[in-house]
């Protein structure tokens, strides 16, 4: 359903991501097709759709005149986080990412995640609630939702609850 697309790198201070632009499909249409071909670190962080391309007047495609993402219309809608560990993830978030405020449904790779960034938040969230998630759960749970149900399994651990046998308090009986 696409009949033109570009995707060029933007950097934007010290952060750089792919945006790609669009003619003839929705962003959330081509954001998903495309999701089925490509791993979730090289998708676009940003899609925008495009009627008129910005052209030189030799006629090629103005890449310098693209214009850039506002983010408005990529965010969903926005629903707070509702337990401790949303809140404490969403914090995480919205420090690795650079926006919010994060909503529960908020999607890591949509919101300008990428490996370097989901490495960045593994280490924070080991900081942050003493559990080690393993950096393949940020790409198969993307959501801070799920990313947040994810962190609470392992924090809920039997293993994690287990004492050494030196430190059990032991009663008289």
């Amino acid at each position: 359903g696409v009949r033109e697309a570009a995707v060029i790198a933007r950097t934007e201070g010290e952060e750089t991501e792919l945006c790609a632009y669009i003619e003839g499909q929705d962003q959330k249409t081509a954001r998903t097709e495309l999701g089925k071909r490509l791993p979730a670190y090289m998708m676009p962080s940003s899609f925008i759709e495009m009627r008129e391309w910005p052209v030189t007047p030799s006629g090629k495609l103005d890449r310098k005149a693209l214009p850039a993402p506002d983010g408005a219309a990529e965010r969903r809608v926005y629903t707070a986080p509702r337990t401790i560990t949303e809140m404490k993830l969403a914090k995480l978030w919205e420090e690795v990412l650079k926006y919010g405020p994060a909503g529960t449904r908020d999607h890591f790779f949509e919101q300008g995640g990428h490996s370097l960034k989901a490495t960045a938040l593994v280490s924070r969230i080991v900081k942050a609630f003493g559990v080690q998630v393993p950096l393949k759960e940020i790409f198969a749970k993307p959501t801070l939702e799920e990313l947040a149900a994810v962190i609470q399994e392992l924090d809920e651990s039997p293993h994690a609850a287990i004492e050494p046998a030196d430190k059990q308090d032991t009663y008289p009986v």
